[in-house]
C-alpha cells in the first residue's frame, strides 16, 4: 500500500513548476484525489485535467490566510473518495 493511498490531497501553487511536480507526484503514489490551487485559472486546469486521479482545480491567491476562497472547503468535501464528478 501507497502512503497516499485513499488520500485527498490539497497543493498549493500547483498551477506549474514545482507545484505541479508535486500534484503529480502525489496522483502517482496513489492519492485518491487532489486539489489544485493556484492563481493561473488555463494553467491549473490543465494540471487537474492531466492527472490519473479525480481532480479539482480552485482558483485561489494564498498570500495571506484571509484569501482561502469561502467556499472552497464546500468544493473540495465534494472530492471524496469514491470519485469526484464536477
Amino acid at each position: 500500500m501507497n502512503r497516499m493511498d485513499g488520500k485527498v490531497c490539497v497543493v498549493t501553487g500547483a498551477t506549474q513548476g514545482l507545484g505541479a511536480a508535486i500534484a503529480r507526484r502525489l496522483a502517482a503514489a496513489g492519492a485518491a484525489g487532489v486539489v489544485i490551487t493556484g492563481r493561473n485559472a488555463a494553467k491549473g486546469q490543465a494540471v487537474a485535467d492531466s492527472l490519473p486521479c479525480p481532480a479539482l482545480f480552485v482558483q485561489a491567491d494564498f498570500a495571506s490566510v484571509e484569501d482561502w476562497p469561502p467556499g472552497c472547503a464546500g468544493q473540495c468535501r465534494g472530492l471524496d473518495r469514491a470519485g469526484y464528478h464536477p
